[in-house]
């Protein structure tokens, strides 16, 4: 079994962000579903392939200066994983954002092949079936 922990901290510390697309794709399935959480403006509702996911970071990145993801949490069951963590960012106009995101995903073939997210740490823990109180 792939270790979630890890994987996720190689894709946020490592890939993205540093600004590494390509150490990014290396780790999503040639077939991945990415569905943001709809609470970032720009972006679309499904993104799908390794091209999709070139799109989505183009459109995510693009309206700030500055951004960061810290993972605060993994939990992993089977191939499924839960993740919470805080996006950091400064925009162009010099707006900041401090918010909790949530996303579930799952593994396929050792890669990331199903990435939701969710606006939330709530509602992303409640469709991972994960009590927030036991994390």
């Amino acid at each position: 079994m792939t270790d979630a922990a890890e994987m996720v901290r190689r894709a946020y510390d490592q890939a993205w962000n540093k600004g590494d697309l390509d150490a990014m794709l290396e780790l999503a399935h040639e077939d991945i579903v990415l569905r943001p959480s709809g609470r970032i403006i720009d972006v679309q509702h499904e993104y799908r392939g390794h091209e999709g996911i070139r799109n989505f970071w183009r459109d995510v990145r693009a309206p700030w200066e500055e951004l960061h993801i810290d993972v605060e949490k993994v939990v992993q069951r089977g191939d499924d994983v839960l993740v919470l963590f805080r996006f950091r960012a400064t925009a162009r106009d010099g707006m900041e954002v401090d918010a909790q995101f949530g996303q579930t995903g799952t593994l396929r073939d050792g890669l990331v092949y199903r990435l939701v997210a969710y606006p939330d740490w709530p509602s992303a823990a409640q469709a991972a079936g994960v009590d927030l109180g036991e994390l």
